[in-house]
């Protein structure tokens, strides 16, 4: 199996932290989606990483969550 790349498991330690906060919030796929416009088979995808988020759509799940953008960002430099 191919290794993937630092790229990779820093977008997935992203999408990781959205879906935890996400649920620990008590936040349906479908309800977290509305506050974001996407769908709920859209964030499906996105929480598998078989979809990527673009970049307004991770600002908003940010702002929706309560999640600092800018921090979680700098968090996956230091893997």
């Amino acid at each position: 199996m191919a290794r993937k790349s630092p790229d990779e498991d820093a977008y997935r330690a992203i999408i990781n932290r959205i879906a935890q906060t996400r649920f620990d919030r008590g936040l349906k796929q479908s309800e977290f989606g509305a506050l974001i416009g996407l769908t709920q088979d859209a964030v499906s995808r996105v929480e598998t990483c078989t979809r990527q988020l673009s970049l307004l759509e991770f600002k908003r799940a940010c702002d929706v969550l309560g999640l600092d953008a800018g921090e979680l960002l700098r968090a996956t430099q230091s893997r």
